[in-house]
């Protein structure tokens, strides 16, 4: 329940080398739910893709016999029983994660969490990079504590230390899957960057 810095995936991950970290059901939609629940969920899934692991989302026992189209149990699409009422809303913001990855061509392979770039601070941004690339998610929580915090409605805000060269930077609103450009920076310490939108942001950086 308070794995939305993604400090659980990074800490497996000093254990062994070359081996998924999954973060196994982390929370059930309707089960001891935070206050709110789709915010906590695109938190939690950001952080642990940029943690260097993966959280599942338990709202829907998939591995049980399907149980006909209003249960819950077997394969069932998210968004639809989202629609129908069977499951929170925290399984709308999937979509836009996959509308992510796809529109930018890239995959995760070969990134390696990088929150020192970010400030180190993973309840506020999440980091990841290449060399090549860098991801970074701006939770921008209007407080610290996860079950209870929902996003602010302010531009997020993150102060990057960029390794030298010209960076590319996109913005992409995981709300609404929507991307917007920004003009591009020169790694030369530390930059500070803000997102031309309010709530949580992703900031890709992409050298030529």
């Amino acid at each position: 329940r308070d794995q939305v810095a993604g400090a659980l995936i990074l800490s497996y991950r000093g254990l062994t080398e070359n081996v998924p970290v999954v973060l196994d059901e982390d929370r059930y939609g309707l089960y001891i739910k935070p206050r709110h629940p789709r915010y906590f969920f695109r938190r939690l899934f950001w952080a642990s893709l940029l943690s260097g692991g993966h959280a599942t989302y338990g709202g829907l026992n998939t591995y049980e016999p399907f149980d006909g189209p209003q249960g819950t149990k077997g394969m069932h699409g998210y968004l639809d029983a989202v629609r129908d009422g069977r499951l929170e809303d925290a399984a709308q913001d999937f979509a836009h994660i996959r509308r992510f990855f796809t529109e930018a061509n890239l995959t995760l392979i070969g990134f390696q969490p990088g929150d020192a770039l970010a400030g180190q601070d993973g309840h506020t941004a999440k980091a990841a990079t290449n060399g090549r690339a860098i991801l970074v998610y701006l939770q921008n929580p209007d407080g610290r504590v996860p079950e209870t915090a929902n996003v602010a409605e302010t531009p997020a805000k993150v102060r990057l230390i960029l390794p030298p060269g010209a960076w590319r930077c996109r913005w992409y609103d995981p709300r609404r899957g929507v991307w917007q450009d920004a003009p591009g920076v020169r790694g030369v310490g530390t930059a500070d960057l803000a997102a031309p939108f309010p709530g949580d942001a992703v900031l890709l950086l992409e050298q030529p």
